[in-house]
């Protein structure tokens, strides 16, 4: 297990939400910051305060000026 992942499993032990490791783990792991897979923190966060249920919480985390201006 990698630091990050034992933080989130740490986390969800603290919540008693241990049973939705599973699903965590497959709407939030997978980012890569370097060569390192880590959990997106924001979506983490948002998912265990929000009751565990899985949603986009990165969607508005920022704009798609940048998008526009490319295309």
């Amino acid at each position: 297990m990698t630091r990050f992942e034992t933080e989130v499993h740490e986390m969800m032990q603290y919540y008693g939400v241990t049973e939705k490791e599973a699903e965590l783990k497959a709407w939030y792991d997978g980012y890569l910051f370097g060569s390192k897979e880590i959990y997106n923190p924001w979506s983490v966060i948002n998912y265990l305060s929000k009751g565990c249920i899985p949603q986009p919480y990165w969607v508005n985390t920022g704009k798609n000026e940048i998008l526009e201006d490319v295309l």
